[in-house]
């Protein structure tokens, strides 16, 4: 009885909460614009975005072209967060990136090495590589732990497997070196050996390796490319055990590092299915951390694994989706934004009524621009189901407005100025 009272008393007040919810107009994370940093590209403007920064950027707007993590170039000059840089720019290209919010960004320009907004000459930038997905990276001369030099390791053998690197002599976490029984190597990210013992680590977010004296090193096995391995005769997926065992890994054929099949068996992230064609079954798309597109005889699937339960669910795709275009550059910062009539009432757009505009008395498309894109972010309990909105701010003669797009779009004029 109190089990039903206390369960009614939360839904009283998640409805209540929720007839009261406002939209905040910033992320979780509390930045005031996007996360991630991105260029609004007009037809006689640029902008510049990354949480607490919006600026107008100088560029010649007909030769503007990003390249992602706030670098961007023109004809004349090379842009990073929307600042222009003493660089003279040659086909600049992005090596690898930590990114955090004040994301550190590795590129290379006319044989040159950049850290963000500082050039490194110590880096020979013809053989600079970014080692698989990892803060490290090599030349042919040194390995390099977030752009700083690790003494003695050799580029030739490093390899790495997060958060450790290898060589041919030793191994490292992070720039210092870990001394084991002989060379330590990586069994699957989550197991690890040396000559004598087997380790594990103690937790997928700990680099302590604590070891397991009762497991004989020659009882396992890796999983090339993967974060599967054979421990004991039994298939693990890092460190979680499957049910599988006695498998003969010449069946096993791998899609990619967390997706495998074996005999009938399709394991992702160590859970399993039989319900997909396994013999005509292909990886069409790696998709984010969360899914995956596959493709077998009978059709193309959206593909995931739910934590709570370790469900392994399926969607079925009709149609092949086409890649969807928003007005927002929200879902790739290399997205060009050119706001126009024809762009507003096409179907790349959210927005298919002309009414939303004219009714406010916007006819003319032609000096409209986007000055500032922001995320909306409702704080409501999982009784509110309203998709978060997106706000983009408008420019025109008259001054400026506020698009709103989400479950109902709506434009609003908030005024000849406007405070970022």
């Amino acid at each position: 009885m109190m089990k039903n009272i206390l369960l009614l008393t939360i839904l009283f007040n998640c409805f209540f909460s929720f007839s009261q919810i406002n939209e905040s107009k910033q992320a979780y994370n509390q930045c005031k614009f996007l996360e991630k940093p991105n260029y609004i590209i007009n037809k006689n403007s640029v902008y510049f975005e990354k949480c607490a920064i919006h600026r107008k950027v100088n560029t010649n707007v007909g030769s503007f072209k990003t390249v992602g993590l706030g670098l961007a170039y023109d004809d004349k000059n090379i842009f990073f967060n929307g600042m222009k840089l003493n660089v003279t720019p040659n086909k600049p290209i992005i090596i690898h990136d930590q990114y955090r919010m004040n994301s550190t960004v590795y590129w290379k320009n006319n044989n040159f090495i950049y850290k963000n907004t500082l050039k490194i000459n110590k880096i020979d930038s013809s053989s600079y590589k970014r080692i698989s997905y990892s803060n490290y990276s090599k030349d042919k001369h040194y390995v390099y732990y977030l752009g700083k030099t690790i003494k003695g390791a050799d580029p030739k053998t490093f390899v790495s497997e997060f958060p450790y690197g290898f060589d041919k002599n030793f191994a490292y976490y992070k720039n210092k070196k870990i001394n084991k029984n002989g060379f330590l190597k990586s069994i699957n990210g989550s197991f690890f050996k040396d000559n004598i013992t087997v380790y594990k680590k103690k937790d997928s977010h700990s680099e302590k390796l604590e070891p397991i004296f009762n497991l004989k090193t020659e009882n396992c096995k890796s999983i090339t490319g993967t974060k599967y391995a054979v421990i004991n005769d039994t298939l693990y997926y890092l460190s979680k055990k499957t049910k599988i065992t006695n498998l003969n890994l010449e069946k096993i054929k791998v899609l990619d590092n967390e997706l495998i099949t074996y005999e009938n068996n399709l394991f992702y992230k160590g859970v399993t299915t039989q319900k997909l064609d396994i013999s005509s079954l292909k990886i069409h798309e790696r998709g984010s951390g969360y899914q995956k597109t596959v493709t077998d005889k009978n059709g193309l699937y959206n593909i995931r694994v739910t934590s709570y339960n370790n469900e392994f669910l399926i969607k079925n795709i009709d149609i092949l989706p086409k890649p969807i275009k928003h007005l927002s550059p929200l879902l790739d910062n290399t997205t060009h934004v050119s706001f126009s009539e024809e762009n507003v009432l096409n179907n790349n757009y959210p927005i298919d009524k002309k009414t939303l505009f004219t009714n406010k008395g916007i006819t003319d498309f032609n000096d409209l621009e986007v000055v500032s894109v922001l995320k909306g972010y409702r704080p409501g309990c999982s009784q509110d189901h309203s998709p978060g909105s997106n706000y983009y701010i408008l420019k025109n003669a008259k001054g400026y407005w506020e698009l709103k797009l989400s479950a109902e779009n709506v434009l609003s004029f908030i005024g000849e100025t406007y405070q970022f």
